[in-house]
């Protein structure tokens, strides 16, 4: 498989190149060579390599999974611009559609077969719309919620119908700790945390889960996320796994504390736990935990 590196805005049968037997277009060169008649050479060439330029209609992408996540500052620009009011939304949409005239000479378009038939008339599509109603939360002991009318619910002290258990779990400062209140905060909170994960009928370990607490080196410096994590899994391992295995239980998790929801490790952590060890990561901001 290639790797897209760019666009050339010439088409097929714009694009010029050398083939060693005279100079020709790439849309000709598809037709000579491959027997191929592009159906769209209008369109942009995409660049596999450094002197490398293929037709669109000829590639295949291959299928592949994105485990990543967000940062904080394109989480808040996806919801900033997912935001518009619909009557904003609306004259906006009819405003290109009705004065952009250029729609019906975009070149790309034509290439698609595609044409848009403008008038004064043009209006957006109404459909008809009903309102569900809000859904039963089913919990253990026949126990039913129904959720409010935004779909919001609180989860209170009802068991899950079918909770799940952690064999294994480990938590990892990134903070240092003199950005804690008190010293003891983090064990009342991991210890808040078992209870009410107990509470809600998931199986936990008892006691407090291992630990990784970073250095003033690890803060002035860069860290290194993957030793914290591999120190991590050991210690849970040590704690937890049978004395038969040998590999970290498959219901385990890493709970990692950063300094608040703007934090850069959080993409290398995902990363590293999702992509290279397959472990289960979730990052609490000490600030919205209040710890």
């Amino acid at each position: 498989p290639y790797t897209i590196k760019g666009l050339d805005p010439r088409g097929a049968a714009q694009y010029e190149f050398d083939s060693g037997e005279g100079v020709t277009t790439v849309e000709k060169y598809f037709e000579f060579k491959y027997g191929v008649h592009l159906r769209f050479p209008g369109l942009p060439l995409v660049q596999i390599a450094a002197r490398a330029f293929v037709p669109m209609e000829v590639l295949k992408v291959v299928p592949q999974p994105f485990k990543g996540k967000l940062s904080a500052d394109q989480t808040a620009e996806l919801i900033t611009a997912s935001a518009t009011k619909p009557a904003a939304r609306k004259s906006d949409i009819m405003d290109v559609v009705t004065s952009q005239s250029c729609l019906t000479r975009d070149q790309r378009m034509r290439a698609f077969g595609l044409d848009v038939q403008l008038d004064r008339d043009t209006s957006l599509l109404r459909v008809a719309a009903r309102l569900l109603a809000p859904p039963l939360i089913k919990y253990a002991n026949n126990q039913n919620v129904r959720t409010k009318d935004d779909g919001s619910w609180a989860q209170h002290e009802h068991r899950f119908l079918r909770a799940a258990e952690v064999q294994a779990w480990a938590v990892v400062e990134l903070v240092h700790p003199s950005r804690f209140g008190q010293p003891r905060n983090v064990e009342n909170f991991l210890t808040t945390l078992r209870d009410k994960m107990a509470a809600c009928g998931i199986r936990v370990p008892g006691g407090l889960p291992p630990m990784v607490c970073v250095t003033d080196r690890d803060v002035q410096g860069q860290m290194n996320i993957p030793e914290l994590v591999d120190e991590a899994r050991a210690k849970a391992l040590a704690r937890y796994k049978p004395p038969e295995r040998r590999l970290m239980p498959k219901k385990s998790f890493l709970l990692f504390m950063l300094e608040n929801t703007r934090s850069p490790h959080r993409e290398e952590i995902k990363r590293y736990c999702d992509s290279t060890v397959g472990i289960v990561s979730q990052c609490i901001a000490i600030d919205k935990a209040k710890i």
